[in-house]
């Protein structure tokens, strides 16, 4: 039996909210090595539940938007 992992950083997120993908399926794996602190924050908001809009609200309220590349929509 082998082991699961992912490498996450800021980018993949911002990428997985840009493509609608869910947050959940990027974290879904045996171990999540995270590279930032931002991207720890996500982790911990999304597995509190929050949805990809909610955690791209929260990206904006606590980083900025010049700190993200979301697509506007």
């Amino acid at each position: 039996m082998s082991i699961n992992k992912r490498i996450v950083n800021f980018n993949m997120v911002i990428n997985y909210i840009n493509c609608n993908l869910p947050l959940n399926s990027l974290f879904n794996t045996d171990t999540v090595i995270l590279t930032d602190d931002k991207t720890s924050k996500i982790y911990k908001w999304v597995k509190k539940g929050k949805t990809n809009e909610q955690v791209k609200s929260k990206i904006i309220k606590h980083y900025g938007k010049n700190s993200s590349q979301f697509v506007v929509s």
